[in-house]
């Protein structure tokens, strides 16, 4: 049983516009998508379909703010560890600060 929430009507994403979800049309073993809209810069709407990575029966969970978050051990071979949330958290941590060392490093570097 696919125990996934998609995105409701109205949820707004902001990226390089604004889009507003209008409703999901499919789902996979690895994404759901939605049919979804934005107001261009002379006014008009454009529709587009947005692919929200989201695995199936992956313990993943949407929290009350629309974001994935991991929910924990789902896994019985993966019962033997003690701190796969905290062990999560830590390697999100890690990427997002080489993320950003990585952007100020090209902000401070000249391209000739």
């Amino acid at each position: 049983m696919d125990l996934r929430e998609s995105l409701k009507q109205g949820t707004i994403l902001s990226f390089d516009k604004t889009y507003i979800i209008d409703n999901e049309i499919s789902r996979g073993g690895s994404c759901i998508a939605y049919i979804a809209h934005y107001i261009d810069n002379i006014g008009l709407e454009k529709k587009v379909i947005i692919k929200e990575c989201y695995p199936f029966d992956s313990n993943i969970k949407r929290n009350i703010n629309n974001e994935l978050i991991y929910d924990g051990i789902k896994d019985n071979h993966l019962s033997h560890i003690t701190n796969v949330r905290t062990n999560f958290d830590i390697v999100k941590d890690m990427l997002k600060k080489a993320y950003l060392k990585n952007s100020e490093y090209k902000n401070d570097i000249e391209i000739s």
